[in-house]
Order: structure tokens, then sequence, then C-alpha cells
């Protein structure tokens, strides 16, 4: 993301499994639901997309003050102090693993529907 010009905020207040994103001010979505097969076909999850520029402006000033507030900027130059390959790899293993857990659990759940 970093390498497409996306900026990255790291929430530091607590764990959060809620997603929010607001598009071009318009509109936005709020929920749960990861963009996966898990939350497809497994998981109950639950977005809600709202159509009202209004409201959307509203849940843009209300995100920029919770990235001010609470978030921490990760930067290239963070991201880079940070990365260390013995921990990249080990996140990567650990990836394809949940991944391949994650295709076998759902796998089962497209075969019953």
């Amino acid at each position: 993301m970093l390498r497409n010009k996306i900026e990255i905020f790291e929430y530091q207040s607590t764990v959060l499994h809620g997603k929010v994103s607001v598009c071009d001010s318009e509109w936005f979505t709020i929920g749960s639901y990861n963009i996966n097969n898990l939350s497809a076909y497994a998981s109950i999850e639950l977005n809600v997309d709202v159509y009202n520029a209004s409201l959307a402006a509203r849940a843009e000033e209300l995100l920029r003050s919770i990235m001010e507030k609470d978030c921490i900027t990760i930067t290239p130059d963070l991201h880079k102090r940070i990365k260390n390959p013995v921990k990249q790899f080990i996140r990567w293993c650990s990836y394809q693993f949940i991944r391949i857990i994650f295709y076998l659990v759902t796998f089962n759940f497209r075969q019953i529907r």
C-alpha cells in the first residue's frame, strides 16, 4: 500500500475489528466484513453502505479526528525501520497457513450451500 501512495494509520487505543471507508466525501461503508472467503461463507459479518454526502462528510471528519488523536502514521521510513526479514518471513508463513485453513473451512461451507 505504501508503494501505491496509500496512507496508513494504525489505531493505538485498543484492538478494533470494525472497518470504515469514505469514498470521495460522497458515501461511506461501515461494518465488520472482511474481503475474504471466511467473511463471505462462514462468519456472520455485516457492512452498511450509506449514500449520503452530508453523512459521508461527517464520517470523514470523525475519521480524521481519530487519525490525528489516536493513530500513528505508518510512513515508508517507519516501515523500513521496523521491518525485519525474520519477522516478515514468520508473518508470511502465518498468513499462508491461515489462508489455507480459511480455504479449507470455507470450501466445506460452499459445498453445503
